[in-house]
């Protein structure tokens, strides 16, 4: 065997040029696969990372004007919603809705010393963050003393922070800022769950905001999370029987869907779930093709190899060698050159995708891109595949050497 190794590396050495081209091929092929498929990881990451908020169904209330005349009505009546509807809604709803969520928002000025922007105050009570999709980044949330003695807090977007404090130099939480002259101390941050989500919306108790604003107590929308509404027919039944429940609710026509808006997003979760077994197919197509022309040019270069050897083996052959030994002299150069290279090369895509991974989190994750890596089973896998398409490779055109006549391969 030792000896069988000094020829393979006495050959290789004297058909550098042959080895270099040979190798490049292959290493710059599973350089390609690994960043295409880290490139398809990276938006399926960012792909599910984005939109893993909209799993969670919602459906949204949205009081507006009757559309049709009804029960002696004339249309153009304007509809409103109240707090005290959701005790009618859980009563007739019961464990079909996991929470209830009421909401006033009203336009604003916020404003802290020269810096302002005009924006909106949500009004809500805690336990609301699964309906704007959020999570607290510094600070706390809303609590129920909050509520209880209407205090005068928000919680600010981390993007109007940087408007409204653009020289701070520490967390802003403590600091006050003013709506309309009525000034709100900040007890948090939040950031939107949805990373591409441009949202500037302030949030504070909702009963601090229906004393300034609303003291009606009319509510701007409702937000209703559902439980076990997971198929299409569930949830436009759902939507009918809501409909209805409304408009005896509030005295409109049933047929009236513009009285009060409902979106229930339940087909968002199915299109997404869509999106993504989409991406995934996408990424196994792109790195089965890329494999399989990683594996032909593997071939075609070894097929070339050993004609351009035809001579050499046939020298080989006529000073006794076996026809195993000659066929073992090119598969084992045929390993060599794949793992060697082929290492190479995957080693510089895992590289450029660790930086790619480097650089976005330094640059600041937008969620549309996110963790362009490969696993590590993915790469050993890879690995393998190639190291066996190299000894198939070698395989094919190595029998067919030793298939020629000595006369010919002596004459080639």
């Amino acid at each position: 065997m030792g000896d069988m190794m000094n020829e393979v590396l006495t050959s290789m050495k004297n058909n550098k040029m042959r080895i270099a081209l040979t190798g490049f091929s292959i290493g710059w092929g599973l350089f390609i696969l690994i960043v295409l498929i880290g490139t398809g990881n990276g938006l399926l990451n960012g792909m599910t990372t984005n939109f893993s908020s909209s799993s969670e169904n919602v459906v949204t209330l949205v009081p507006s004007v009757t559309s049709m005349p009804f029960a002696g009505a004339q249309k153009g009546r304007t509809i409103k919603l109240y707090a005290d509807d959701t005790e009618e809604l859980k009563k007739y709803w019961g464990d079909t809705l996991r929470r209830i969520i009421p909401v006033i928002n009203h336009p604003v000025q916020a404003r802290c010393n020269e810096y302002y922007t005009n924006t909106s105050v949500d009004g809500y009570l805690p336990d609301y963050a699964v309906a704007p999709n959020i999570h607290i980044t510094a600070g706390r949330d809303l609590n129920y003393l909050d509520i209880e003695e209407q205090r005068k807090v928000c919680i600010i977007p981390a993007r109007l922070k940087n408007i409204l404090f653009p020289n701070a130099k520490s967390s802003v939480v403590g600091s006050y800022i003013t709506f309309d002259q009525i000034s709100f101390e900040i007890v948090g941050i939040y950031e939107p769950v949805v990373k591409a989500n441009t949202t500037r919306v302030i949030i504070a108790p909702l009963t601090t905001i229906k004393t300034l604003y609303q003291p009606d107590g009319s509510l701007s929308r409702l937000y209703l999370q559902t439980n076990y509404l997971n198929t299409a027919e569930l949830n436009e039944h759902f939507n009918q029987r809501l409909q209805q429940q409304l408009a005896a609710m509030k005295g409109y026509s049933p047929a009236d869907v513009k009285a009060i808006k409902l979106t229930n997003a339940y087909e968002m979760p199915v299109l997404i779930n869509g999106i993504l077994t989409g991406l995934n197919i996408f990424v196994l197509v792109i790195g089965l093709a890329t494999l399989i022309a990683g594996i032909v040019g593997i071939s075609n270069i070894m097929l070339i190899t050993v004609k351009e050897r035809t001579r050499e083996l046939g020298v080989r052959r006529a000073m006794g060698a076996s026809n195993l030994q000659i066929m073992s002299l090119v598969l084992i150069e045929a390993v060599i050159i794949t793992v060697i290279f082929g290492y190479v090369g995957m080693f510089m895509g895992i590289g450029l995708t660790q930086l790619a991974s480097w650089a976005i989190q330094s640059l600041g994750d937008n969620g549309i891109f996110s963790n362009p890596t490969v696993k590590f089973s993915y790469v050993m896998a890879i690995n393998g595949i190639m190291v066996l398409a190299g000894l198939i490779a070698g395989y094919v055109p190595a029998k067919r050497a030793v298939d020629i006549k000595l006369v010919e391969a002596l004459t080639a």
